[in-house]
């Protein structure tokens, strides 16, 4: 299922790909739903980088994305 939300912010943003095992973050002890994302948006220049799903069970009900940005 898509929300709303996420097609607004797909048409006027650029989602970050995550690369690594898995893009699932939800619920973190064995995550089944895609629900955390990172996205960058440039004034004069398209953002590129990547994202990355890090693989901590215990912090936090989901689990913890980073990313590395570059315009």
């Amino acid at each position: 299922m898509r929300l709303r939300t996420i097609d607004l912010f797909d048409r006027a943003w650029t989602r970050l790909p995550k690369v690594g095992e898995s893009p699932l973050t939800f619920p973190s002890p064995e995550p089944v739903r895609e629900i955390d994302f990172i996205y960058a948006r440039g004034t004069a220049k398209r953002p590129t980088g990547r994202a990355e799903v890090i693989d901590e069970r215990v912090a936090s009900d989901h689990r913890p994305v980073i990313a590395t940005i570059a315009w």
